[in-house]
């Protein structure tokens, strides 16, 4: 699989200089894009044999893979993205982690589900960086939470768990010390969700009749904070909400059923903005979008319309992580 990391240039140009030491060299398909006014971030790539830094000005170099995880092995990693394609969020897939493993923002705790206990409980295998691993077991007082999933992490101390009980579904909080809090009870009509930056989204649809139906519309989309508020983000009368990408600071991008994908939050006249069939796949810190236009990365400006080509986008299974 293919990643993108957004890195900030101006906090890490040092040791991105040091990696030319090491690097492949990359010939360009394309000729130099010319520069994002503004923009300092760096686009990190990753094959599974090698990693390419983009630079906003067109140029790029490549590096082997575990030059890459050794040199990056001083940072803090995001630990999740999106899929190319869907937008859809994939954990880091780091060769070191298990399975299903999701670390915590510090990266000081990785956690992923345990395997299923006798009396049906969920439980989440908790490993520290430096400490022996421990199992944690999730009940609602004497109520054990059943057929749980693990979403991902509010913050450095808390996880977030979609669970049952009784017939009740709802969005749990799972501290490192065993605590259990409930954060909001869950529609019956979801039919996605993703946590993004300490940030439970999750999509709503009319669902269909039989495993073969598709969800139709109208679709919503709601992000859920760890303090228990919830808010509906965007909703279509005509389509469904299949991908979501989403920063703090309230700007969001999804993706349709018919293709189509629609950026928000980002002080546009209308308050929203759709843009056929480019895909997100980055949110840059000074407003621009990186968008998949076809087989080519491009950046938009979403206040202009301009775009600006970077590169041609490699062959592959190809996810986005952005690391501010």
């Amino acid at each position: 699989a293919i990643l993108v990391l957004v890195f900030l240039f101006g906090k890490y140009s040092d040791s991105i200089l040091h990696f030319t030491q090491k690097t492949v060299p990359l010939h360009s398909t394309t000729e130099p894009a010319p520069p994002i006014a503004s923009s300092t971030d760096v686009l990190i790539l990753l094959n599974q044999d090698s990693a390419t830094i983009q630079h906003m000005d067109g140029k790029n170099e490549r590096m082997l893979l575990d030059v890459f995880f050794k040199k990056f092995a001083q940072f803090t990693l995001p630990a999740e993205g999106s899929k190319l394609s869907t937008g859809i969020v994939t954990p880091f897939p780091d060769p070191k982690l298990e399975k299903g493993a999701i670390p915590s923002p510090d990266w000081k705790y990785t956690a992923r589900l345990a395997e299923p206990r006798a009396d049906g409980a969920t439980s989440i295998f908790l490993k520290p960086k430096m400490q022996n691993a421990r199992t944690i077991i999730l009940r609602e007082g004497n109520q054990p939470l059943r057929d749980g999933s693990f979403a991902g992490w509010f913050d450095e101390k808390n996880m977030a768990i979609v669970a049952y009980t009784d017939q009740n579904k709802s969005l749990y909080s799972a501290g490192l010390d065993g605590s259990l809090k409930k954060i909001v009870p869950m529609p019956d009509t979801v039919v996605m969700s993703t946590m993004r930056h300490g940030i439970f989204w999750y999509v709503t649809a009319t669902l269909g009749q039989g495993i073969e139906t598709p969800p139709s519309s109208p679709s919503e989309l709601h992000r859920v904070t760890l303090d228990g508020k919830e808010v509906r983000m965007a909703r279509e009368e005509k389509q469904v909400i299949t991908g979501i990408l989403a920063e703090t600071n309230g700007r969001i991008a999804y993706s349709l059923d018919n293709g189509e994908s629609v950026l928000s939050g980002l002080g546009l006249p209308n308050g929203q903005l759709n843009i056929g069939s480019r895909h997100p796949v980055a949110l840059v810190s000074d407003g621009h979008v990186i968008i998949r236009d076809g087989f080519s990365l491009m950046a938009f400006d979403p206040a202009t319309g301009a775009t600006s080509k970077l590169s041609e986008i490699p062959e592959g299974e190809i996810s986005v992580f952005v690391l501010h």
